[in-house]
């Protein structure tokens, strides 16, 4: 599964969700999320790596609480569960 197919499905699941995402030249300081004019963004720069971009692009995906009704690509289901596991053992192992 390559870095920019997963990044593509990401951020078609936004767009779904309502939040826009937007490529800019961020000069590599990275993006984010913002509302203005009474519409969600998400900003990933073009300065960074397709991985750098998914981070953020999954992370705002998460953030989403309408996110687990929708139908997901299996490539893209499969990186979020596994980011989801990794955190869950990250938490458990502090305990």
């Amino acid at each position: 599964m390559l870095t920019v197919q997963v990044l593509e499905q990401a951020l078609a699941a936004l767009r779904q969700l309502g939040v826009e995402p937007r490529l800019e030249w961020l000069a590599g300081q990275g993006g984010g999320e913002c509302e203005f004019g009474g519409r969600r963004w998400l900003f990933l720069d073009l300065g960074q790596s397709p991985s750098e971009q998914l981070d953020l692009a999954l992370s705002c995906l998460e953030t989403q609480t309408a996110l687990a009704a929708l139908e997901l690509q299996a490539e893209l289901a499969l990186v979020l569960n596994r980011r989801k596991c990794a955190t869950q053992e990250k938490l458990a192992a502090k305990k």
